[in-house]
């Protein structure tokens, strides 16, 4: 809706009472931006090792208009990830290609 038919639909009474009601109880996709911030904190706290770093809502919201960090590598994205929920990132297979292929190929024999 444009400003010129939001003027035309509401008088300045009741743009003013919504204008209150928000300052209130706000509305929009700044209050669900916090509300998933709530639930990813939430979460996150649930997950982390004990003596971990305690999250917030804002650690979890969205950053307009701030410089944004320069992008991980998919191997630093799994790096973080790991180091966040004390996992070991995945180890490449120690089994030989060919061996893998003979595995496979039984497999696929004894489940079409």
């Amino acid at each position: 809706m444009t400003v010129r038919q939001l003027l035309s639909n509401l008088d300045s009474r009741e743009l003013t009472e919504w204008m209150a009601y928000d300052l209130i109880e706000p509305l929009g996709p700044w209050r669900d931006d916090l509300r998933a911030g709530i639930i990813s904190s939430t979460i996150a706290n649930a997950l982390r090792s004990k003596g971990g770093r305690t999250y917030q809502p804002a650690d979890f919201l969205p950053q307009f208009g701030e410089q944004q960090q320069e992008r991980m590598t998919p191997e630093q994205t799994i790096e973080a990830f790991a180091a966040a929920f004390r996992a070991s990132p995945p180890q490449p297979s120690r089994t030989p290609a060919p061996e893998l292929r003979r595995q496979h190929a039984r497999l696929s024999e004894t489940h079409p």
